[in-house]
């Protein structure tokens, strides 16, 4: 029997999913709560998880970069209605097995997760027609490599976490925060938060189980 653990803050979404799967056979567990998800991750296993992309607390984004941290060979789909096609490259570089878009049908649902299942990536053709193959070279390495601490904040802004609580977190104060910052943007040669995503996906400098360890 297929075990899925299904994240979505709301109700009727969680509700319609689990009626067809468990039509399929399928053993269905649902959380409305990420925070929730995180503690049945600690006491159960699943074989495919099903996130919403946009949830309070913490995003599907978030949730799906934790979930692979505590086990590396899950296989995590994301469930969206929203356009995510600007943030692609930073979908695909946290692992996740693929994208399943809100507006499904019970045949599409079900083919989406036995691909998931078949290590197969899932992806919507309208997605799909968006992507181009890169015509530029890879970037070239950093002049300057970031420290192993602009490497952590890096991480964490990933995740969406604002400076206050990446100083909570690292245990030191939000000026010396923004200071790492700064000196982030400038090594990386961008401007933004949203930049420096993108360009260090490209780099590869983000590491699946930094700064997560023991989380």
């Amino acid at each position: 029997m297929i075990r899925v653990l299904m994240v979505d803050d709301h109700h009727s979404v969680l509700t319609g999913v689990k009626t067809i799967l468990e039509k399929h056979g399928m053993q269905v567990t649902l959380s409305a709560s990420p925070l929730l998800a995180l503690e049945l991750l600690e006491q159960h296993t699943y074989d495919i998880h099903l996130y919403d992309l946009n949830m309070p607390i913490m995003n599907g984004m978030s949730l799906s970069k934790l979930t692979l941290d505590r086990n590396p060979d899950a296989v995590v789909v994301i469930i969206t209605g929203d356009e995510i096609s600007q943030h692609f490259n930073l979908i695909i570089h946290t692992g996740i097995a693929g994208i399943i878009s809100k507006s499904y049908n019970e045949t599409e649902m079900l083919a989406a997760i036995q691909l998931a299942l078949n290590d197969k990536v899932v992806l919507p053709r309208t997605l799909v027609r968006q992507l181009r193959f890169p015509t530029e070279q890879s970037p070239l390495p950093l002049e300057r490599p970031l420290i192993e601490k602009e490497l952590e904040i890096l991480n964490w802004i990933s995740l969406g976490k604002k400076n206050k609580e990446i100083a909570e977190i690292m245990f030191t104060g939000q000026r010396n925060v923004e200071h790492y910052l700064t000196q982030i943007f400038q090594k990386l040669g961008v401007s933004s938060r949203y930049e420096a995503i993108q360009k260090a996906s490209a780099l590869e400098l983000f590491e699946r189980k930094s700064p997560f360890n023991g989380l």
